[in-house]
Parts: structure tokens; C-alpha cells; sequence
């Protein structure tokens, strides 16, 4: 019953995340740049070969292995292979777990699955099947050889076979795999080392501190050796970056120091955007000093990633309303009489032709909502230099979103001397909301029944 409620809630959670993207993708109201073909989804996906990046580097094999490298040390692997019938049983949650996570992040390159998940979209949206599901297999794997080392504290028989055949495989491994980039490993002593010291391990009986300990630095010592040995052509290391590489990252720090300040003083009403640091026709998911409006260092146009808002590819690549994006915070207004004020049925002159109203004003923009002060005598509709995404609501019945058509936020104003608060609230949230609940209180009602059977006198 634990089991089923630990399943209730892993799946609530997923629903709850999930949620948001696949109504607005249902909605047709996002754009991928790079769709995730079955071709891309195939090329991202862990293959056999990868399995040597467990403890080789992987980038001697690839070109760029950034997505497949995923090593978990050549302990582990000597721990796994010494794990008995009774860690798969006592750990087989975590085996499934792991077992599913490798089939998703190497099954993508069979044809028919890879098309298959692709037509599964919402379920399979990334285009990088092995930077998804390689942290749950490498989890997997380190616990279960975690608890093979703790059973070969006590238990010893028949292990030191075991360890001295996968040590066997691991050297071989190593001088075999293939080194079209660059080296596997730059200090094969090394790799022959760690694998002598893990097998001695198996095969001497110490005490359980002193294997633990030992263990822990031969892990770090492993570790070490595998960052260094990452290499993209065998001469370029992620881990070393040169001051000047470094210095544009470091100087977002700045900005950080300074965020709390300026979410708490919040401007009037929103200034002039920052266009895009390169040009959309060469990088049409943005850049990293694109993504720089997360940290306050100004209002961006555009962030760094391959799924965005419909209405904002609209907009970006249209002149005229990437133009008015960019422009300081403006409203515009037109009578309802001659233009229209309900959806579908808004006709507006040519954009180039608008000008900022002086009857609406932006009197507070927030983080949470934006206050503006009308003064009308006749019904109107306002477009708003801001993107139109559906959730933006009013606080009074007086003005009502509309769809005018345009990539623009749009209001049906009532005649009037007034205020009103514009506020955003994500839509379709209640089953998103319930979702979460769902899965709080399975994970709840889990960890009472197994807090329960250990009380329970054997």
C-alpha cells in the first residue's frame, strides 16, 4: 500500500508540472524553435558505446558529449557488480525506477519507438532523451552499489570472483574504447589503480568504518580523475575557463547583489526593453546575456530558450510590433464605435499609424500586478505595448480582456473616471492545484504506513 501511494504521488507531481505546458501547447499557444523529432530525439539519446562514459570520458567517442556524460566512478560499478539477489529485491522500487529511465534514454533510437514517442508528445517534449532520464539510472545505480558495499562488510564468499571479472572488464574497457576525439582516460595508472584498490576492497575484510572510509576517498579520487579527463578534442576543459571567458558570468553578480533592492522598487511604469544582444535570423532562441533579464539587469525583449510564446515569435519577427515591444511602457486607444471592442470582431488601422494615448496612464508596475488611472467619456478599446498572454484579468467589471487579433494586450474600457488593477493568474491553475494536493497527501499517508510497520513489534 506504501508502494501505491509513493506511485499516487510521484504521478500527481508529474500531472502538476506538466499541467501548464500541455494546455498551452493544446492551445496552440507556444512555438518550438527545434521541434523534437524523432531524428533529434534519436541523436540525443544515450547509445551502448555511452555505457563506458560511466566511468570513461565520453567525449573521446563525441564530438560534444555534454548530453551523454553521465559518470558514476568505477567503485560503483565494482559495488553493483558484487550485489546480491537480496539488494534487487530489497531495493526493487528503485531498480524499476532505474531500469525504465535507461529504456526511455536509449530506446529513442530504435525507429518505431522513437516515432512513437514523438507522437506522444506532451509526454516526451525534450529534445535530449539522455540529459533527462541519465540522473535517475546514475541514483540507481550509486544505491544499489552502496548497498552491495555495505552486505560485503559481512559477506565475502563468492564476491572476490565477482569483483576481479568486472575489474577485468573495466581495464579492458578502458584500452578499448575508442579515442577519436581524444583520450578515454589521460591516466590510465589511475583507472588500473582504482580498479585494484576496489577489488582489494572486496576481497580484504575490514572493519565497516575503515571500508567506509576508504571507499569515500577512492570515490573522491575517482571523481577527480573523470572531471580531468573531460576534454571536448582532447585539449578543451569545461573546468577551466579563462578569466576573460569567465568574465561576462561573473559580472551578473553584481546584479544579483542588487535584485531584492530593486523588486522592492518597482518603477512607475515599465521602461524601454532590451533588444536582442544578436540577431533573431542567426540566434532565434536568444543568448546567455539575453537570458540576463532573470537577475534585473534590465526589461528584455527576448530570454534564452527553444519553447516560447506564440504571440512573442509573432512579435519579434514582425518590425512594426517588435518596435512598439521595445518602446517604454504606452497605451493606445481607439472607440469602440469604429474599431470594435469584442473579440474576433476588431478592426484596427495599421500599427504604424497608432499614437500613445494621454486619457490612460501607468500609475504602479509590479511584479504581481500594474495599476492604471483612466479618464474616458465614451467606451474604447487599449492596446498595450505588452504581450497579449490569456490569464491577465481586471479587478473591476468595468474593463474586460479582449482579443484584438495582434500579438498586444488588449482592454475593453468603459467610459469613466477610474482605476483599475491589471493582475495575471495562470489559467486552468485549480487542476494544477489539486493535482499538488493529491499528491501531498499520498506522500503523507506513505510515510505514515511505513513510519507505522517499523513500529509494529516483529
Amino acid at each position: 500500500m506504501a508502494l501505491a501511494l509513493a506511485v499516487v504521488s510521484a504521478a500527481a507531481v508529474c500531472l502538476a508540472i506538466l499541467l501548464p505546458y500541455v494546455r498551452a501547447e493544446q492551445a496552440h499557444e507556444l512555438y518550438r524553435v527545434f521541434e523534437p523529432t524523432a531524428a533529434v530525439r534519436a541523436g540525443a539519446s544515450t547509445a551502448p558505446l555511452d555505457l563506458f562514459g560511466s566511468y570513461l570520458n565520453n567525449f573521446a567517442w563525441t564530438y560534444d558529449g555534454t548530453i551523454t556524460a553521465w559518470a558514476v566512478g568505477i567503485p560503483v560499478l565494482v559495488g553493483l557488480a558484487c550485489a546480491r539477489g537480496a539488494t534487487f529485491r530489497r531495493q526493487a522500487p528503485l531498480v524499476a525506477c532505474g531500469a525504465l529511465a535507461l529504456v526511455l534514454e536509449m530506446t529513442p533510437k530504435i525507429g518505431f519507438v522513437g516515432r512513437a514517442m514523438v507522437s506522444l508528445r506532451p509526454l516526451f517534449a525534450s529534445r535530449f532523451p539522455a540529459a533527462e532520464y541519465k540522473a535517475v539510472v546514475a541514483v540507481a545505480l550509486i544505491v544499489l552499489a552502496a548497498d552491495a558495499w555495505s552486505q560485503i562488510a559481512s559477506r565475502r564468499r563468492g564476491l572476490r570472483w565477482r569483483a576481479v571479472l568486472a575489474g577485468g572488464v573495466l581495464v579492458f574497457g578502458a584500452l578499448l574504447a575508442p579515442s577519436t576525439y581524444g583520450s578515454p582516460t589521460r591516466e590510465l595508472w589511475l583507472v588500473v589503480a582504482v580498479v585494484a584498490i576496489s577489488c582489494a576492497l572486496v576481497a580484504i575484510r575490514l572493519p565497516r568504518r575503515l571500508l567506509a572510509g576508504l571507499l569515500i576517498g577512492l570515490v573522491i579520487v575517482d571523481g577527480v580523475r573523470e572531471a580531468y579527463d573531460y576534454r571536448l578534442q582532447g585539449t578543451v576543459s569545461s573546468w577551466r575557463a579563462t578569466p576573460a571567458e569567465a568574465a561576462p558570468y561573473r559580472a551578473r553578480d553584481a546584479y544579483v547583489r542588487k535584485l531584492p533592492a530593486l523588486l522592492e522598487q518597482a518603477p512607475n511604469a515599465r521602461p524601454a526593453r532590451v533588444p536582442p544582444f544578436a540577431s533573431l535570423a542567426n540566434s532565434p532562441t536568444g543568448t546567455d546575456l539575453d537570458a540576463t533579464g532573470w537577475i534585473a539587469d534590465g526589461y528584455h525583449l527576448i530570454d534564452y530558450g527553444g519553447t516560447i510564446e506564440r504571440v512573442l515569435w509573432r512579435a519579434e519577427h514582425n518590425p512594426t510590433w517588435e518596435a512598439l515591444l521595445l518602446a517604454p511602457s504606452r497605451a493606445y486607444t481607439f472607440p469602440c464605435a469604429s474599431t470594435g471592442c469584442r473579440t474576433g470582431m476588431v478592426h484596427l488601422p495599421t500599427a504604424n499609424q497608432w499614437k500613445p494615448s494621454s486619457d490612460v496612464h501607468t500609475l504602479a508596475y509590479g511584479s504581481q500586478s500594474i495599476v492604471y488611472s483612466v479618464d474616458i467619456s465614451r467606451p474604447e478599446l487599449m492596446i498595450e505595448n505588452e504581450l497579449s498572454i490569456r490569464g491577465w484579468h481586471s479587478d473591476t467589471p468595468r474593463v474586460r480582456p479582449v482579443d484584438a487579433g495582434v500579438p498586444l494586450r488588449a482592454w475593453r474600457l468603459s467610459s469613466g473616471d477610474y482605476r483599475f488593477i491589471a493582475s495575471f493568474q495562470e489559467p486552468d491553475r485549480t487542476p494544477q492545484e489539486l493535482a499538488a494536493m493529491v499528491s501531498l497527501i499520498a506522500w503523507i499517508g506513505c510515510c505514515f504506513l511505513i513510519g507505522r510497520r517499523r513500529r509494529v513489534p516483529a
